[in-house]
Protein backbone atom coordinates (compact mmCIF):
# COMPACT_ATOMS: atom_id res chain seq x y z
CA UNK A 1 0.00 0.00 0.00
CA UNK A 2 1.20 2.97 -1.07
CA UNK A 3 2.23 6.05 1.90
CA UNK A 4 0.08 9.55 2.16
CA UNK A 5 2.34 10.19 4.66
CA UNK A 6 4.87 10.20 7.38
CA UNK A 7 5.46 10.08 11.03
CA UNK A 8 8.51 12.07 12.48
CA UNK A 9 10.02 8.73 13.15
CA UNK A 10 9.15 7.20 9.92
CA UNK A 11 10.72 10.24 8.45
CA UNK A 12 13.91 9.71 10.58
CA UNK A 13 14.15 5.99 9.03
CA UNK A 14 13.37 7.10 5.55
CA UNK A 15 16.03 9.64 5.39
CA UNK A 16 18.92 7.32 6.93
CA UNK A 17 17.99 4.60 4.58
CA UNK A 18 18.68 7.71 1.81
CA UNK A 19 21.64 8.15 3.04
CA UNK A 20 22.80 4.89 3.06
CA UNK A 21 21.44 4.94 -0.72
CA UNK A 22 23.41 7.73 -2.03
CA UNK A 23 26.59 7.47 -0.19
CA UNK A 24 27.75 6.43 -3.84
CA UNK A 25 27.12 9.83 -5.04
CA UNK A 26 29.89 11.95 -5.80
CA UNK A 27 28.18 14.38 -3.49
CA UNK A 28 26.71 12.63 -1.35
CA UNK A 29 23.85 13.91 1.18
CA UNK A 30 24.78 14.23 4.88
CA UNK A 31 22.42 14.10 8.04
CA UNK A 32 22.24 17.29 10.43
CA UNK A 33 20.72 17.15 14.26
CA UNK A 34 19.45 20.05 15.08
CA UNK A 35 20.63 21.43 17.76
CA UNK A 36 18.12 21.87 21.01
CA UNK A 37 14.84 19.70 19.31
CA UNK A 38 17.01 16.92 18.03
CA UNK A 39 15.33 16.16 14.85
CA UNK A 40 17.63 14.98 12.01
CA UNK A 41 17.47 16.62 8.49
CA UNK A 42 19.44 16.28 5.31
CA UNK A 43 21.27 18.65 3.86
CA UNK A 44 23.80 19.03 0.45
CA UNK A 45 25.80 21.89 -1.10
CA UNK A 46 26.38 22.20 -4.89
CA UNK A 47 27.50 24.76 -7.30
CA UNK A 48 25.28 25.56 -10.45
CA UNK A 49 26.68 27.82 -13.46
CA UNK A 50 24.03 30.37 -15.03
CA UNK A 51 24.30 31.99 -18.32
CA UNK A 52 21.42 34.17 -17.82
CA UNK A 53 22.39 37.70 -16.33
CA UNK A 54 22.71 38.55 -12.98
CA UNK A 55 19.26 41.07 -12.33
CA UNK A 56 20.39 44.27 -11.45
CA UNK A 57 17.37 45.09 -9.69
CA UNK A 58 15.69 49.14 -9.86
CA UNK A 59 17.67 49.92 -6.25
CA UNK A 60 20.64 48.67 -7.35
CA UNK A 61 21.48 50.45 -10.70
CA UNK A 62 25.05 51.45 -11.50
CA UNK A 63 25.87 54.07 -13.73
CA UNK A 64 28.79 51.84 -16.34
CA UNK A 65 29.80 51.79 -19.99
CA UNK A 66 28.16 48.70 -21.05
CA UNK A 67 31.01 46.92 -23.51
CA UNK A 68 30.56 45.02 -26.76
CA UNK A 69 31.15 41.73 -26.27
CA UNK A 70 32.82 39.95 -29.59
CA UNK A 71 31.69 36.46 -29.62
CA UNK A 72 34.72 35.28 -31.67
CA UNK A 73 36.96 36.67 -28.77
CA UNK A 74 35.06 35.46 -25.56
CA UNK A 75 35.09 31.94 -23.87
CA UNK A 76 31.73 29.94 -23.68
CA UNK A 77 31.68 30.17 -19.78
CA UNK A 78 33.18 33.51 -19.55
CA UNK A 79 30.55 35.53 -18.49
CA UNK A 80 28.41 32.53 -16.46
CA UNK A 81 27.35 33.06 -12.69
CA UNK A 82 28.30 30.51 -10.35
CA UNK A 83 25.93 30.11 -7.77
CA UNK A 84 25.83 28.12 -4.81
CA UNK A 85 22.66 25.90 -3.79
CA UNK A 86 22.01 24.36 -0.50
CA UNK A 87 19.12 21.55 -0.68
CA UNK A 88 17.88 20.69 2.88
CA UNK A 89 15.26 17.18 3.26
CA UNK A 90 13.13 18.26 6.31
CA UNK A 91 10.16 17.11 7.96
CA UNK A 92 7.23 19.12 8.35
CA UNK A 93 5.16 17.79 11.35
CA UNK A 94 1.78 19.59 9.86
CA UNK A 95 2.26 17.90 6.60
CA UNK A 96 3.61 15.15 7.71
CA UNK A 97 5.91 14.71 4.36
CA UNK A 98 9.68 15.86 3.43
CA UNK A 99 9.88 19.30 2.08
CA UNK A 100 12.43 20.59 0.45
CA UNK A 101 14.03 23.89 1.38
CA UNK A 102 16.78 25.43 -0.21
CA UNK A 103 18.78 28.67 -0.47
CA UNK A 104 21.01 29.87 -3.21
CA UNK A 105 23.43 32.55 -3.52
CA UNK A 106 25.94 34.21 -5.66
CA UNK A 107 29.80 33.78 -4.85
CA UNK A 108 29.10 38.04 -3.19
CA UNK A 109 27.38 35.77 -0.61
CA UNK A 110 24.04 37.95 -1.79
CA UNK A 111 21.21 35.50 -1.79
CA UNK A 112 18.90 34.96 -5.11
CA UNK A 113 15.42 36.94 -5.28
CA UNK A 114 12.58 34.83 -6.60
CA UNK A 115 13.33 36.25 -9.80
CA UNK A 116 16.67 35.14 -9.77
CA UNK A 117 15.69 31.97 -8.44
CA UNK A 118 13.22 31.37 -11.52
CA UNK A 119 16.27 33.06 -13.80
CA UNK A 120 19.04 30.99 -12.68
CA UNK A 121 17.48 27.80 -10.55
CA UNK A 122 14.42 26.63 -11.96
CA UNK A 123 14.62 25.34 -15.69
CA UNK A 124 12.10 26.89 -17.76
CA UNK A 125 9.67 23.91 -18.23
CA UNK A 126 8.79 24.33 -15.03
CA UNK A 127 8.14 28.05 -14.88
CA UNK A 128 4.26 27.91 -15.88
CA UNK A 129 3.76 24.96 -13.50
CA UNK A 130 4.95 26.67 -10.25
CA UNK A 131 3.98 29.72 -10.70
CA UNK A 132 0.30 29.19 -10.65
CA UNK A 133 0.44 25.82 -8.69
CA UNK A 134 0.34 22.72 -9.77
CA UNK A 135 0.54 18.68 -8.01
CA UNK A 136 4.66 19.92 -7.63
CA UNK A 137 3.62 22.52 -5.63
CA UNK A 138 4.90 26.30 -5.54
CA UNK A 139 8.05 28.14 -4.62
CA UNK A 140 8.10 30.31 -1.57
CA UNK A 141 9.73 31.95 1.32
CA UNK A 142 9.85 31.00 4.72
CA UNK A 143 12.18 30.66 7.70
CA UNK A 144 13.84 27.36 7.79
CA UNK A 145 11.80 25.22 10.49
CA UNK A 146 15.34 24.12 12.38
CA UNK A 147 17.53 27.04 11.47
CA UNK A 148 15.05 29.65 11.84
CA UNK A 149 16.31 31.90 8.68
CA UNK A 150 14.23 32.44 5.37
CA UNK A 151 14.72 29.85 2.97
CA UNK A 152 12.80 29.09 0.02
CA UNK A 153 11.42 25.87 -0.28
CA UNK A 154 8.69 23.71 -2.57
CA UNK A 155 5.53 24.13 -0.47
CA UNK A 156 4.46 20.57 0.10
CA UNK A 157 0.12 21.65 0.05
CA UNK A 158 0.28 18.29 -2.68
CA UNK A 159 2.81 16.34 -1.45
CA UNK A 160 0.42 13.39 0.36
CA UNK A 161 -1.43 13.22 -3.15
CA UNK A 162 1.93 13.07 -5.01
CA UNK A 163 3.27 10.02 -2.65
CA UNK A 164 -0.58 8.04 -3.01
CA UNK A 165 0.39 8.48 -7.17
CA UNK A 166 3.48 7.64 -7.38
CA UNK A 167 3.12 4.04 -5.22
CA UNK A 168 5.59 5.70 -2.34
CA UNK A 169 7.04 2.61 -0.64
CA UNK A 170 8.33 2.82 2.61
CA UNK A 171 11.56 1.76 1.86
CA UNK A 172 12.26 4.53 -1.06
CA UNK A 173 10.48 7.14 -0.41
CA UNK A 174 12.97 10.12 0.02
CA UNK A 175 14.38 8.92 -3.06
CA UNK A 176 10.98 8.52 -5.09
CA UNK A 177 9.55 11.58 -3.62
CA UNK A 178 12.96 13.65 -4.60
CA UNK A 179 13.40 12.42 -8.13
CA UNK A 180 9.44 14.22 -8.15
CA UNK A 181 10.48 17.62 -6.57
CA UNK A 182 14.15 17.95 -7.17
CA UNK A 183 14.24 18.64 -10.57
CA UNK A 184 12.15 21.65 -9.84
CA UNK A 185 15.23 23.47 -8.06
CA UNK A 186 18.04 21.49 -9.93
CA UNK A 187 18.17 18.84 -7.27
CA UNK A 188 18.45 16.17 -9.40
CA UNK A 189 18.56 12.01 -8.14
CA UNK A 190 20.61 10.05 -10.24
CA UNK A 191 19.39 7.54 -12.37
CA UNK A 192 22.00 5.12 -10.67
CA UNK A 193 19.90 5.15 -7.40
CA UNK A 194 17.11 3.47 -8.81
CA UNK A 195 19.18 0.51 -10.46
Amino acid sequence: MPLTCLHRNEFEDAIHRFIEQSSVLDNPWTCIIAPVVNHSYLARTTQITSQEPRSMGPDLFVEETVEEIDPASSHPHEHSLIITLQHHIVYSPTYQVPVLYFDAYFLDGARLTLDEVYSHVVPAVYHRDLLHGSNQGMITQADHPLLGRPYWYVHPCETSSLLNTMGADEENVVKQWLSWVGPLVKCHVPPELFL
